[in-house]
């Protein structure tokens, strides 16, 4: 597992929370463009240089009578720690202990493992075929289970999906 990795957007994914919920940042991400469903950032810091990401909520969370919390789905480039398609799952809620996430557009199938309350892709490949997917679909369902055993699904539109990757894309660049 890249848990070293992870370690990094970890910490940015807490700051993405920390923005979305309207708090003050020391390093407010820069709105690069909101694409139908799918919004593009960037920042930067002297320590991490340019980080772009690009986020979207669900369209539809099941069960509808639980509480999920702020739940998004995100792709992070990272020049500077040479990672790009970085894709995570961030929910209000821890997961269940080593348990995985299902993420399902059109007939693929991938799954992530999970960390306290956001999923990962296990490798830098599976990263790659996810974005790719995920340029080619028209939706994205995710189910998982949480840590009192709860089974929850959502389900994300992807429109817009592609424009917002290139506009991460472009602001950074390898």
């Amino acid at each position: 597992m890249r848990i070293t990795r992870h370690l990094g957007t970890i910490l940015f994914a807490a700051a993405a929370i920390m923005f979305a919920s309207n708090l003050a940042l020391a390093q407010t991400p820069k709105l690069l463009g909101k694409h139908k469903d799918w919004e593009a950032y960037a920042f930067s810091d002297s320590k991490n240089g340019k980080t772009c990401f690009m986020t979207s909520t669900p369209v539809n969370m099941e069960p509808a009578k639980v509480k999920h919390g702020d739940v998004y789905g995100m792709v992070t480039h990272r020049p500077k720690a040479k990672i790009r398609d970085e894709v995570s799952l961030n929910v209000g809620y821890p997961f269940k202990a080593r348990s995985e996430v299902v993420i399902s557009i059109g007939k693929k199938q991938n799954k992530m493992y999970t960390s306290v309350d956001t999923a990962w892709s296990y490798d830098e490949a599976d990263d790659r075929k996810l974005v790719a997917a995920m340029r080619a679909g028209d939706d994205m369902k995710v189910s998982g289970q949480s840590k009192r055993g709860t089974r929850v699904s959502y389900r994300f539109s992807l429109s817009g999906f592609t424009n917002a990757y290139k506009a991460i894309s472009k602001a950074c660049k390898k």
